[in-house]
């Protein structure tokens, strides 16, 4: 039971720093990214991390999942709407920083880097799914 609720207060935390991320850094690293690439790096680190412990805790759910069938069903529910929302959320949010005005070598450096971190997130949630899939 209480991994339950870890992995549902990790799955807010990773919400937060989504909404976050979206309504607040992103718009600032595309308008001028060099000024805010270190929020946008926090940001990404600190979501990152809550992936990774989500994805701990998702195969720790796995192997408890017959004693907690039908609260394992509700997360399971839950976990498949969140997953496809935020892997159409990077989508955007890669779509807003394809289009993003480069005037420089170094914006378009920070572009290629953003890009290659939205990739990388989209990645891990992929790998999310396919565990959370596989269970």
């Amino acid at each position: 039971m209480d991994e339950i609720i870890e992995y549902t207060n990790k799955v807010s935390q990773n919400g937060q720093m989504m909404q976050k991320l979206e309504a607040e850094i992103l718009p600032r690293v595309i308008e001028n990214v060099e000024e805010h690439m270190s929020e946008f790096v926090t940001a990404f680190r600190d979501i990152k991390q809550l992936q990774i412990e989500r994805q701990v805790e998702l195969e720790r759910l796995s192997i408890d999942k017959s004693i907690n069938l039908e609260k394992f069903r509700l997360i399971a529910e839950t976990t498949q709407q969140r997953l496809s929302a935020q892997i159409e959320n990077i989508k955007e949010m890669r779509q807003q920083i394809i289009a993003m005005h480069i005037d420089s070598p170094e914006k378009q450096h920070s572009q290629e880097l953003l890009i290659q971190a939205m990739q990388q997130m989209q990645n891990l949630y992929f790998a999310e799914m396919q565990t959370f899939l596989n269970m």
